[in-house]
Protein backbone atom coordinates (compact mmCIF):
# COMPACT_ATOMS: atom_id res chain seq x y z
CA UNK A 1 0.00 0.00 0.00
CA UNK A 2 1.29 3.52 -0.96
CA UNK A 3 2.45 5.68 2.09
CA UNK A 4 -0.75 8.23 0.70
CA UNK A 5 -3.29 5.91 1.26
CA UNK A 6 -2.45 4.96 4.91
CA UNK A 7 -4.44 7.81 6.95
CA UNK A 8 -2.38 9.81 9.09
CA UNK A 9 -3.38 9.52 13.14
CA UNK A 10 -4.65 12.95 14.01
CA UNK A 11 -6.32 12.37 17.47
CA UNK A 12 -6.77 9.77 20.26
CA UNK A 13 -9.98 8.54 21.19
CA UNK A 14 -10.20 6.83 24.61
CA UNK A 15 -13.27 4.74 25.80
CA UNK A 16 -13.46 5.58 29.27
CA UNK A 17 -14.35 3.70 32.13
CA UNK A 18 -10.63 1.71 33.20
CA UNK A 19 -8.07 3.59 34.50
CA UNK A 20 -5.69 1.41 32.28
CA UNK A 21 -7.30 3.27 28.95
CA UNK A 22 -6.05 6.23 30.35
CA UNK A 23 -2.62 5.44 31.90
CA UNK A 24 -2.19 3.96 27.80
CA UNK A 25 -3.50 7.16 25.86
CA UNK A 26 -0.73 9.10 28.17
CA UNK A 27 1.81 7.21 27.24
CA UNK A 28 1.06 6.87 23.81
CA UNK A 29 0.53 10.32 22.96
CA UNK A 30 3.94 10.87 24.44
CA UNK A 31 5.55 8.49 22.13
CA UNK A 32 4.40 10.81 19.04
CA UNK A 33 6.14 14.10 18.13
CA UNK A 34 3.94 16.02 17.72
CA UNK A 35 1.95 14.78 20.72
CA UNK A 36 -1.70 14.11 19.73
CA UNK A 37 -5.09 15.61 21.14
CA UNK A 38 -6.46 13.06 23.05
CA UNK A 39 -10.67 13.04 24.16
CA UNK A 40 -11.38 10.92 26.50
CA UNK A 41 -15.55 9.42 26.89
CA UNK A 42 -16.79 9.49 30.10
CA UNK A 43 -13.57 8.65 31.85
CA UNK A 44 -13.12 6.43 35.54
CA UNK A 45 -12.41 8.03 38.71
CA UNK A 46 -9.51 9.77 39.41
CA UNK A 47 -8.85 10.48 35.26
CA UNK A 48 -8.13 14.07 35.86
CA UNK A 49 -4.93 12.99 37.82
CA UNK A 50 -3.91 10.16 35.62
CA UNK A 51 -4.52 12.58 32.43
CA UNK A 52 -2.75 15.48 34.33
CA UNK A 53 0.37 15.33 31.94
CA UNK A 54 -1.83 15.92 29.04
CA UNK A 55 -4.01 18.83 30.50
CA UNK A 56 -0.59 20.37 31.06
CA UNK A 57 0.24 20.35 27.06
CA UNK A 58 -3.81 21.42 26.73
CA UNK A 59 -4.24 17.81 24.56
CA UNK A 60 -6.59 16.77 26.63
CA UNK A 61 -10.32 17.14 26.19
CA UNK A 62 -12.84 15.16 28.52
CA UNK A 63 -16.74 14.25 28.37
CA UNK A 64 -18.94 12.75 31.01
CA UNK A 65 -21.82 13.16 28.91
CA UNK A 66 -21.82 9.38 27.69
CA UNK A 67 -22.94 6.39 29.50
CA UNK A 68 -22.12 3.82 27.96
CA UNK A 69 -20.32 2.48 24.18
CA UNK A 70 -23.01 3.78 21.87
CA UNK A 71 -23.00 7.46 23.67
CA UNK A 72 -19.23 7.28 23.71
CA UNK A 73 -19.27 7.86 19.71
CA UNK A 74 -22.20 9.37 19.71
CA UNK A 75 -21.04 12.39 22.15
CA UNK A 76 -17.85 12.11 20.89
CA UNK A 77 -18.33 12.78 17.13
CA UNK A 78 -19.35 16.36 17.30
CA UNK A 79 -16.02 17.43 18.83
CA UNK A 80 -13.75 15.31 16.79
CA UNK A 81 -15.49 16.81 13.94
CA UNK A 82 -15.14 20.42 14.89
CA UNK A 83 -11.38 19.78 15.87
CA UNK A 84 -10.91 18.33 11.97
CA UNK A 85 -10.18 15.38 13.00
CA UNK A 86 -10.41 12.55 10.29
CA UNK A 87 -8.58 9.62 11.73
CA UNK A 88 -8.13 8.18 15.34
CA UNK A 89 -6.47 5.73 17.40
CA UNK A 90 -9.30 3.65 19.38
CA UNK A 91 -8.18 3.01 22.75
CA UNK A 92 -10.20 0.61 25.12
CA UNK A 93 -9.42 -2.59 26.63
CA UNK A 94 -8.82 -5.43 24.55
CA UNK A 95 -11.78 -7.59 25.94
CA UNK A 96 -14.35 -4.47 25.21
CA UNK A 97 -12.68 -3.91 21.54
CA UNK A 98 -15.23 -6.00 19.36
CA UNK A 99 -17.76 -4.64 20.56
CA UNK A 100 -16.06 -0.92 19.99
CA UNK A 101 -14.83 -1.40 16.30
CA UNK A 102 -18.21 -2.61 15.28
CA UNK A 103 -20.13 0.06 16.95
CA UNK A 104 -17.21 2.26 15.51
CA UNK A 105 -17.56 1.07 11.84
CA UNK A 106 -20.68 2.18 12.05
CA UNK A 107 -20.66 5.53 13.47
CA UNK A 108 -17.78 6.74 12.12
CA UNK A 109 -18.18 5.44 8.98
CA UNK A 110 -21.86 7.58 8.79
CA UNK A 111 -19.18 10.33 10.00
CA UNK A 112 -16.40 9.81 7.28
CA UNK A 113 -13.89 9.69 10.58
CA UNK A 114 -11.33 6.59 9.90
CA UNK A 115 -10.12 4.97 12.88
CA UNK A 116 -7.55 2.18 13.93
CA UNK A 117 -7.79 -0.18 17.30
CA UNK A 118 -5.02 0.37 19.70
CA UNK A 119 -6.23 -2.38 22.65
CA UNK A 120 -5.64 -2.24 26.28
CA UNK A 121 -4.31 -5.44 27.83
CA UNK A 122 -6.68 -6.67 30.68
CA UNK A 123 -7.92 -9.15 32.69
CA UNK A 124 -11.22 -9.75 32.13
CA UNK A 125 -13.56 -12.50 30.60
CA UNK A 126 -14.52 -11.50 27.18
CA UNK A 127 -18.24 -9.76 26.91
CA UNK A 128 -21.25 -11.51 25.46
CA UNK A 129 -21.82 -11.21 22.19
CA UNK A 130 -25.55 -9.95 22.85
CA UNK A 131 -23.95 -6.68 24.09
CA UNK A 132 -22.26 -6.04 20.77
CA UNK A 133 -25.50 -6.96 18.75
CA UNK A 134 -27.30 -4.59 21.13
CA UNK A 135 -24.90 -2.03 20.37
CA UNK A 136 -25.00 -2.39 16.78
CA UNK A 137 -28.43 -2.06 16.23
CA UNK A 138 -28.08 1.13 18.68
CA UNK A 139 -25.30 2.21 16.18
CA UNK A 140 -27.27 1.69 12.97
CA UNK A 141 -30.45 3.53 14.86
CA UNK A 142 -28.16 6.76 15.50
CA UNK A 143 -26.88 6.66 12.21
CA UNK A 144 -30.30 6.82 10.45
CA UNK A 145 -32.25 9.52 12.96
CA UNK A 146 -29.45 11.32 15.54
CA UNK A 147 -31.04 9.24 18.68
CA UNK A 148 -28.57 7.46 20.91
CA UNK A 149 -30.94 6.55 23.40
CA UNK A 150 -29.06 8.08 25.92
CA UNK A 151 -31.60 8.58 28.21
CA UNK A 152 -33.07 4.90 28.08
CA UNK A 153 -29.30 3.87 28.75
CA UNK A 154 -28.62 6.15 31.90
CA UNK A 155 -32.06 4.92 33.27
CA UNK A 156 -30.70 0.84 32.49
CA UNK A 157 -26.95 1.18 33.28
CA UNK A 158 -25.44 1.53 36.64
CA UNK A 159 -22.83 4.26 36.97
CA UNK A 160 -20.22 1.53 37.24
CA UNK A 161 -16.66 3.17 37.12
CA UNK A 162 -17.27 6.48 35.58
CA UNK A 163 -15.91 9.65 37.21
CA UNK A 164 -17.35 12.78 37.64
CA UNK A 165 -17.28 15.75 35.38
CA UNK A 166 -13.94 18.07 37.11
CA UNK A 167 -11.80 19.63 34.87
CA UNK A 168 -8.34 20.37 35.77
CA UNK A 169 -6.35 23.96 34.34
CA UNK A 170 -5.70 22.94 30.63
CA UNK A 171 -8.42 20.13 29.91
CA UNK A 172 -11.17 21.58 27.52
CA UNK A 173 -15.24 20.04 28.45
CA UNK A 174 -17.00 19.08 25.88
CA UNK A 175 -20.34 17.21 24.63
CA UNK A 176 -22.49 18.74 27.37
CA UNK A 177 -25.15 19.42 25.04
CA UNK A 178 -28.54 17.62 24.74
CA UNK A 179 -29.88 14.41 24.58
CA UNK A 180 -31.89 12.70 22.25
Amino acid sequence: MSSSLVPVCTAILVLGGEPERDVFAVRLSRELLPPLHVFVSSPGGGAPERLKPLAETGLLHLSWTAVDTVTNFSTMIPALLEFGIAHVWLVTSDYHMPRAEAVARIMFGGSHISFEPRPVAAEHDAEPWHKMYRDVLRAWLWRFTGWDLRWLARRLTAPALRGTATVSDGTLAIGMGHEV
